[in-house]
């Protein structure tokens, strides 16, 4: 009698541990998509902010005068940035998000900052998501290390260090801006 309650003590405690298990799973399959989702809005928000702080340096910079400089640093965890000095844009890219943040193929203005959501046929409940900063029509040349020429900044774990320096205007009035990595 005794080896018979052994045995349904052990039968129920691995079936208890069977279900909580699967009661675990469960929820975690449940919850992580929209722990996925929050994170990616956080990045984008945290973004939003950045891309903000950095368009005021700019500004700055611009008012200030030929010779102003500013050196801000910038933080990338996902995505990766795009200093256009050929379309005097400011891109950062954020691929696969689980946050649609706009009408798909629409563009939405959050400050002087554009937001496009594209979406794939394939997937319509992720989207590629850029944050645009674009100078062209604020009279400002954008260059990258003195040239028209682009640079894609990737994530990393420290601080891109970006020169920001205000090279005066030209013959037309528009202000060249050269954004430059420093060591």
């Amino acid at each position: 009698m005794k080896r018979g309650k052994k045995a349904q003590v052990w039968i129920e405690t691995v079936l208890y541990t069977v279900i909580g298990l699967v009661i675990l799973g469960l929820v975690l399959a449940f919850a992580q998509p929209k722990i996925a989702e929050i994170k990616d809005r956080t990045v984008i928000e945290q973004t939003l902010e950045t891309l903000n702080q950095l368009d005021n340096q700019i500004m700055e910079v611009k008012i200030n005068g030929p010779g102003n400089i500013r050196t801000p640093e910038l933080k990338i965890t996902r995505g990766e940035l795009l200093i256009d000095g050929v379309n005097d844009q400011i891109i950062f890219k954020i691929k696969d998000s689980r946050v649609i943040y706009s009408e798909p193929g629409k563009k939405i203005k959050f400050g002087s900052i554009e937001i496009l959501s594209e979406t794939s046929v394939e997937n319509a409940k992720r989207a590629d998501i850029s944050l645009i900063l674009d100078y062209s029509p604020k009279n400002i040349n954008l260059k990258y290390g003195g040239a028209e020429e682009s640079k894609t900044f990737q994530p990393v774990s420290t601080f891109y260090k970006i020169s920001i320096e205000n090279l005066g205007a030209d013959d037309n009035l528009i202000t060249e801006i050269n954004m430059k990595e420093i060591s």
